[in-house]
């Protein structure tokens, strides 16, 4: 994994600023990004560590998460409703609240005279 990663680093460009870091030769850096050559387990966790905030196991050739602590919650679960001793509501059935049956229209109604004294 870390020849992988170094290795398109090295596509890139990227490994001046990385050499310096690590205080390795960039020719070191390129040959180990393409299989010819091996680095200390120093620097190899050096790059564990700058790649994937991880750390190198040197006896197993692998990598280890760095976070080796139990998970722990962040928050407290809300009891449930049977634990809090509520019931839910029920349907029960019956006719329904309201009805939305078709409107029944009204009779036009004629309109109203207005007063004497005003112009219709």
């Amino acid at each position: 994994m870390l020849r992988e990663t170094l290795f398109a680093r090295a596509f890139k460009g990227h490994l001046s600023y990385l050499a310096r870091d690590l205080g390795v030769g960039v020719a070191a850096l390129d040959s180990f990004s393409r299989g010819e050559g091996k680095l200390p387990p120093e620097i190899l966790q050096a790059l564990a560590k700058e790649f994937f905030g991880a750390e190198y196991d040197p006896t197993l050739d692998l990598l280890r998460h760095a976070n080796r602590q139990a998970p722990t919650l962040r928050g407290v679960r809300p009891p449930s409703v049977a634990e809090m001793g509520l019931t839910l509501p029920t349907f029960k059935g019956g006719p329904p609240e309201r009805s939305f049956g078709p409107v029944k229209p009204e009779p036009v109604q004629p309109k109203k005279k207005r007063p004497a004294g005003w112009v219709d």
